[in-house]
């Protein structure tokens, strides 16, 4: 991994039980600046894991996941920049994060967060 500019790993074939592991390998393994980005849903990580990702200081996570992802809002704490598109459907979430998503027209995206 060491010598390596850039390294892909599909993950798509295995089995959902073995996701978290291995990503949690992969991160665990990395020690060299670098980016990660995957996408995150329901079964491939942890409440705990998706907090540390944040905490790791040779790791930048690009993320792309759903509205209603039930790591919605810890996404929203610790994410420092976010790009949103129109989401498909009302969120239930505070009023003004759905006023803010509302306002985006379906053929454009909104930056948020830190320059």
């Amino acid at each position: 991994m060491e010598k390596q500019n850039l390294l892909i790993i599909d993950a798509s074939n295995l089995e959902e039980k073995w996701y978290k592991f291995t990503i949690q390998t992969i991160l665990n393994l990395v020690k060299k600046d670098c980016f990660f980005a995957f996408s995150l849903n329901d079964v491939n990580m942890d409440r705990k894991s998706v907090i540390s990702l944040y905490h790791k200081p040779n790791i930048v996570p690009v993320i792309s996941s759903s509205y209603d992802s039930k790591y919605r809002q810890i996404l929203k704490s610790v994410c420092k920049n976010q790009i949103l598109l129109k989401p498909s459907a009302v969120l239930n979430d505070e009023e003004s994060y759905n006023v803010l998503l509302n306002k985006i027209n379906s053929d454009e995206v909104r930056l948020y967060g830190e320059s």
